[in-house]
């Protein structure tokens, strides 16, 4: 149904509940705001508004990161984010998108390594930082976390394989060096 303002309102019934939002138009992609949800009445007076699980879903599915992204650190601050597997779940998601969608890498690391400090070895934490290590620009920022990991876990081929690509990856010689002998020292200790 068209609206005001070069917008238009969209009602779909699933499952027995109304959902409706607004679709602005413009010059680019259309930016997407939930109005509510309801019952099937008829009475669109009482649509409820809802919450940012539902903002979230449907601005993923517009691929509005960006949005989705401030729709989660909101959520952080309520109280859904006093609940610690809660909080954990929605710093993954966050950083997720942050790495994925938005290319933020940075602040992305830091998300991880906020759950890293709760839970040191939290599996999708570590390897969301292995994926990170894979791109030669940011090994440098993670390898601290991942030589903890991997000898908390005595991992030590992963060790290895970890120095072995940064030492392939830099080019000062004193660096280089100190990371060839950090393979030596876990070959002769780790792998006794």
């Amino acid at each position: 149904e068209r609206g005001r303002g070069g917008a238009f309102v969209v009602v779909e019934c699933r499952a027995g509940r109304v959902g409706v939002w607004r679709r602005e138009l413009g010059t680019g992609r259309g930016s997407v705001a939930l109005v509510g949800r309801g019952t099937p009445s008829g009475d669109v007076g009482r649509v409820r508004p809802l919450g940012g699980l539902a903002v979230e879903a449907l601005r993923r599915e517009a691929d509005q990161w960006a949005d989705v992204a401030d729709v989660l650190r909101r959520r952080l601050t309520t109280d859904e984010g006093d609940d610690p597997e809660r909080r954990t779940e929605i710093e993954l998601q966050l950083a997720d998108i942050l790495r994925t969608e938005l290319h933020d890498i940075e602040d992305a690391i830091e998300l991880y390594r906020v759950v890293l400090s709760r839970e040191s070895d939290h599996p999708k934490a570590i390897d969301a930082l292995e994926t990170i290590a894979d791109d030669p620009a940011y090994t440098e920022l993670v390898i601290d976390d991942l030589v903890d990991h991997y000898e908390r876990q005595e991992a030590w081929s992963d060790l290895i394989a970890l120095y072995e690509r940064r030492a392939a990856q830099v080019a000062e010689p004193e660096r280089r060096a100190s990371l060839l002998s950090c393979i030596g020292e876990t070959y002769r200790d780790g792998l006794d």
